[in-house]
């Protein structure tokens, strides 16, 4: 048998990355979900801003096109920019959420619905603001979110 990761060493190939998707099931009721800290609500606008644009390039940082050296770092980040954009007017995502703190929006999250499922496309905080429970609340939207359109289970892929 042939050494895979020999050959693959000798070669310009490399692993980009590596995918867990992470599911949860459904079983809960809708005024059984915990009512999240904060403010956070539904983005409506349909352009991004620089406060959203400094949210979603942080999602980059781990993935597999900031590691490649195909891509770089500002075509990552417009890469980031543009999904951004795409789910704001709904052709990548079909709600954005944004979680804010005194009127400067500190968090987002984007959802999108499958026939039987929901899936989170992007999640992500300000750096200050990691360990308040933003996180979690805006993933809490989006759980109620996806019970409230049906879905038996919600995933996201990292």
């Amino acid at each position: 048998m042939r050494n895979l990761k020999k050959e693959l060493s000798d070669s310009e190939v490399f692993l980009a990355d590596r995918k867990t998707t992470y599911t949860r099931n459904f079983n809960a009721r809708v005024d059984n979900l915990p009512i999240s800290s904060g403010t956070i609500g539904e983005y409506v606008g349909t352009h991004s801003t620089r406060e959203l644009d400094n949210l979603a390039v942080p999602c980059g940082v781990y993935s597999r096109f900031n590691v490649d050296p195909g891509i770089s770092k500002s075509q990552c980040e417009r890469l980031y920019k543009l999904w951004l954009q795409y789910s704001l007017t709904k052709e990548r995502a079909d709600a954005v959420f944004t979680a804010q703190d005194n009127g400067k929006i500190s968090g987002l999250i984007m959802v999108y619905k499958k026939p039987q499922s929901g899936e989170i496309c992007l999640v992500s905080v300000e750096k200050h603001m990691q360990g308040k429970d933003i996180g979690m609340a805006l993933v809490k939207t989006a759980e109620k979110w996806f019970i409230l359109r049906g879905c038996q289970e919600g995933r996201v892929v990292t």
